[in-house]
């Protein structure tokens, strides 16, 4: 095999192991409405080896006291980025936190009793 036909298959090959990997996301609400809004708190988890080495606890009462409206994880342009240069050894995750609108409990509560 020439030299250069090496290279394409090594630059296939590469190709396919960035494009096979998958996306991951999931979303955890407590209040419908907080999914949809613009979170008002974002943390990274660093994790390593595709995704199987690492582990994050975020205690989000620290950023909503008055209680939590949605936490969703997944990744970005920034945390895809940093996994296809580092060839997967490094993959961060983004936390995306929505607080509990005050208003909106206090309105949900009252017209349930």
């Amino acid at each position: 095999m020439s030299t250069r036909i090496k290279g394409i298959s090594w630059a296939a090959t590469l190709l396919a192991a960035a494009l096979s990997t998958g996306c991951y996301k999931a979303t955890f609400v407590a209040e419908p409405g907080a999914a949809k809004r613009t979170p008002d708190h974002e943390e990274w988890e660093n994790h390593y080896l595709f995704g199987t080495t690492g582990k994050t606890d975020i205690d989000v009462r620290q950023y909503c006291p008055d209680g939590v409206g949605a936490v969703r994880t997944g990744g970005n342009a920034g945390t895809t980025t940093l996994s296809i240069v580092t060839l997967g050894i490094y993959t961060p995750r983004k936390v995306y936190i929505a607080c509990s609108d005050p208003a909106r409990t206090t309105a949900r509560l009252e017209n349930a009793r």
